[in-house]
This record gives C-alpha cells, structure tokens and sequence, in this order.
C-alpha cells in the first residue's frame, strides 16, 4: 500500500511542474482573511475560519484586535500568516531618515 502511495505521490509531483494548473488545483492558494484591519466575511466563510480561529492566531502574535491588522492571508499550507499595522505610518507619523554617508576628501598626487 506504502509503494503505491509514492507511486502516486510522484506522478502527481511530475504532473504538477509539467502542468501549472494543476499544481494550482492540487496545492491550492493563498486567501486575503484581514485586510487593512477589516475581516473578509466571505472568504473566511469559504475557508471554514471562524471568528475564535481568527483570533487565536491573532493572539498567538500579539495581537489582541483585529484593527491591529494590516493583512492576515491563509497560507495554502494551512497556517495563518498576520502581518500587523505598523503604527506610526497607521497615525502618519512615518519618518523618511536620510542615511548618514561620511565623504572623505582625498588629495590625489599625480
């Protein structure tokens, strides 16, 4: 039974660099759950998340609302990838630094 599960394992893996399509079928892709702070009903519907899944993942970084999320996509592996709202370009508060470059001034003798 293990024999053929490779078999199969393998023939699907070849398939699936020959045809793109069907890797995407296979393997699935990533869904936009949160974004810019606001949960997509639709798709964590279609993705069978609840409102206590989501928020287990948020709390697992830190995150204790979900105004605190720029974006939160589930990763075709399963997994839940958040990234939070930076706050200081959420109140626009970003600042541009300048990088410090020291010039030397060199003499050249000819």
């Amino acid at each position: 039974m293990a024999i053929i599960l490779l078999v199969v394992n393998a023939l699907v893996n070849r398939l699936s660099v020959k045809l793109p399509n069907l890797r995407h079928w296979i393997e699935g892709t990533p869904t936009l759950l949160v974004l810019h702070g606001a949960v997509i009903p639709e798709h964590m519907r279609r993705e069978g998340i609840d409102d206590d899944t989501m928020a287990a993942a948020l709390r697992e970084r830190g995150i204790l609302e979900v105004d605190q999320v720029e974006m939160a996509v589930l990763g075709a592996d399963g997994c839940i990838s958040v990234v939070p709202v930076d706050e200081s370009v959420r109140h626009g508060k970003k600042s541009i630094k300048k990088p410090s470059v020291s010039v030397k001034n060199e003499v050249i003798n000819g």
